[in-house]
């Protein structure tokens, strides 16, 4: 089951290398990102961030030995509970972000073309996220989806570019 874990923002990659010497062969800690691509001085460069800032996810079976083994990590706030109990996230949450960002737990840049008011993407984790795209920045390349997260609905940015017609691909 996957759980999450408060961090400090900003140190989720520090904190989860941390947390990494702590883990277990049947565990995995890991942090869903996102790619973006911006130009900068005319060129195109790729940045990625976390999908979840102050978040870090941990795959395990034994939660409570988790929890006892993360005490050692500086800057780990808390596993996310409900009351007394460890929350894991449930399957379905955990199943939009592995459809997003697959093995890896990385969301690619994803490519489209404008038809009219629509956006049509062609390429990328969006293509089967299309109907629930809420909004598109075309000048900073980003398209905005709605995903839940222990019950609660967040919208996230993910990395799109937008071409002018079909032609163009």
């Amino acid at each position: 089951m996957w759980y999450i874990i408060q961090v400090m923002t900003g140190y989720e990659e520090k904190i989860m290398k941390e947390c990494e010497l702590l883990t277990d062969v049947n565990e995995e800690v890991f942090i869903p990102s996102i790619v973006f691509e911006k130009k900068v001085r005319g060129e195109e460069e790729e940045t990625i961030k976390p999908m979840f800032p102050g978040y870090i996810f941990f795959e395990t079976g034994d939660v409570e030995d988790l929890f006892y083994r993360l005490k050692k990590v500086v800057g780990l706030t808390k596993i996310l509970r409900t009351g007394d109990d460890f929350t894991p996230l449930p399957d379905e949450e955990a199943d939009v972000i592995r459809r997003l960002g697959g093995d890896s737990h990385q969301v690619e840049l994803s490519v489209g073309y404008k038809t009219g008011d629509r956006v049509r993407i062609t390429e990328g984790p969006l293509k089967e996220f299309e109907g629930e795209i809420v909004r598109v920045d075309r000048r900073k390349r980003t398209a905005t989806i709605r995903v839940g997260l222990l019950g609660e609905e967040r919208e996230i940015k993910v990395g799109l570019k937008v071409l002018n017609a079909q032609s163009d691909l």
